[in-house]
Order: structure tokens, then C-alpha cells, then sequence
């Protein structure tokens, strides 16, 4: 592939994700401060002691993303 149309690719998607971004962000306002990984972790540890009970402790088995919930689950 030639260089120049590579780097005219990349510019094409990093201005297209750019929009995307800013889209995201006019619609979502103040939402996104809250969407994240601590967030998913807070959330998953709320409901397992609703449904589970305060003093059960969490069992968890997560791959690809979910290695990293799980990670911030021994962390946090």
C-alpha cells in the first residue's frame, strides 16, 4: 500500500472517530463522567449485596474485559 494513501486512511478515521467522540459527548452530557471500569465494578459489588447478601463474598469469573473487572474487583 502506498504510504500517502495509508496516511490519508488514518487521517479519514481519526477525524471520523474525532466526530464520533464529540457526538458521544453532545448526546451523553454528563453520563460519561460516570461510565467506566470503577463504575462497573461498583455497580457488580451494589447488586451481589442485594442479591446475595452483605457478607457473602463475590464470586467472579470474567475473560477479555472481564479480566480486567476482576482485576479492579482484587484491587478496589
Amino acid at each position: 500500500m502506498d504510504l500517502a494513501v495509508f496516511t490519508a486512511n488514518v487521517r479519514r478515521a481519526d477525524a471520523r472517530n474525532a466526530a464520533l467522540a464529540q457526538r458521544c459527548h453532545e448526546m451523553s452530557g454528563e453520563i460519561l463522567k460516570h461510565v467506566g471500569t470503577a463504575t462497573v465494578v461498583r455497580d457488580l459489588e451494589y447488586l451481589s449485596r442485594v442479591i446475595q447478601g452483605e457478607d457473602t463474598p463475590i464470586n467472579f469469573w470474567g475473560f477479555s474485559y472481564g479480566t480486567i473487572v476482576g482485576s479492579y474487583f482484587v484491587n478496589m
